[in-house]
Parts: C-alpha cells; structure tokens; sequence
C-alpha cells in the first residue's frame, strides 16, 4: 500500500502505448502490462507515467511492455482480495501478466491516505489499484511533477506485486512515508529499487514468463 505521492523521467524498457504499432507476440524476457485507465487521466500524464515506471522497474532488471486496455474489460473490475494463506492449497495466480488499474478513490474510498494499494496474491482481475484524485491531492507543488508522482506510485505498486509482498523499506522506492528529500530525489530519477528487491522481482517475474504457453499482447491502444 503506497502511503506517500510519488515521482518520474524516461522509459527504460519498451513503451508500446505511444508506438505506432506493437509486435503480436511479447519478447519472452519482457513482461506485458495490463493497464487500464478507469479514472480518464489526461493521456499527456498518462504516458508520461507509465514512461517513469518503465524505466524503474527496468532500473530493477525489469523490462516491461504495456497495454491499455478498454475500461469496460472484466478484469480491470475483479478485486480478489484472498490472502496468500487462504490460497495456498488452491491453484496459484499463474498469469504471465500483471494487471493495473488508475481509479478514483472519492472521498470515503478505501485505504484511507494511501495511493494506492497492491493485490499480491490475487488469483482474478487487479494486481495494483492506483487512486489518482489521491495522487493530485498530495503531489507536492513545485517539488515533483503529477506524471512523475504517478509513475512512482504505478512502480511502488508493481514491486509489491513482484516482491509478493505489502511490507515496506526503509528506503528507496517501496518506502511508506515520504519528505521532501524523497521527492526532489524521485523528480531527479533515483528512488529506485535496492539490489535485493531487484533480485526478488526478477526470480518472480521469471516465473509468471515461464508459465506462458502463448506470448501475445494485444496492439495498445494509442496515447497519440
């Protein structure tokens, strides 16, 4: 659960939402993104933030290809809140994608304070839920650009979904709670993920590639 406003640059990874095209099948070392924007973010902030959590989440070993999908999909609905514990005799999320959804939170929504929040063990629908009317709310001024706070919350989000994990650090990235030097040093490009997060993520993510049988991804819907 991200409890701070976040930050962001440029990608690191491919970002399919402003090509011209995508490839009909996913490299097999990139992980595909579902992302839906069920808030209507401006598509300027929109790219800019899934550029900035491209290029974290590639900082982390990472690579990441991204689609947005319709709002009206199923999945971008389905909010599976079982525990790891409830699920752990049954059949473990094998998807060879992960699933993010940019909503509303309104003024009696959920989490109280948080940006967002993380489904790590889900087994149906979304993985991250990021609230942007929160983001708008508590991005610092003059401090750290709306598309940057967003694409460090989209970041923040995923790495609880790849670490399998809603514990926070420290430090870095999957910090809670944020001042003003976390901010200045996420506008500048470096709250990232430590070394050791970075392992994690990539043995988790490894395995959702290995699981896939087919390696589609459908054409994004373009930001231009």
């Amino acid at each position: 659960m991200v409890r701070i406003a976040l930050a962001l640059m440029w990608a690191g990874s491919t970002h399919c939402l402003a090509q011209e095209s995508l490839p009909e099948t996913v490299p097999e070392h990139k992980l595909c993104i579902h992302l839906y924007n069920l808030a209507e973010v401006p598509l300027d902030v929109l790219h800019g933030a899934t550029k900035e959590a491209a290029r974290i989440l590639a900082r982390a070993g990472i690579e990441t290809i991204w689609q947005e999908s319709p709002a009206a999909a199923i999945e971008a609905h389905i909010v599976d809140h079982t525990s790891h514990s409830e699920w752990q005799h049954r059949r473990p999320d094998i998807r060879n994608y992960l699933v993010v959804s940019i909503g509303l939170a309104g003024p009696s929504g959920p989490f109280p304070g948080a940006l967002g929040y993380a489904l790590p063990d889900a087994q149906a629908g979304v993985h991250a839920m990021i609230f942007y009317d929160r983001v708008q709310k508590l991005t610092p001024p003059g401090i750290i650009s709306l598309p940057n706070a967003l694409g460090h919350g989209m970041a923040h989000e995923i790495g609880h979904v790849l670490l399998g994990s809603t514990e926070h650090s420290a430090a870095g990235i999957m910090k809670a709670n944020w001042g003003r030097t976390d901010y200045q040093r996420a506008q500048a490009g470096s709250m990232e993920f430590s070394a050791a997060q970075g392992s994690v993520m990539q043995e988790r993510a490894s395995k959702r590639l290995a699981n896939r049988a087919a390696r589609e991804c459908a054409v994004a819907i373009k930001l231009q």
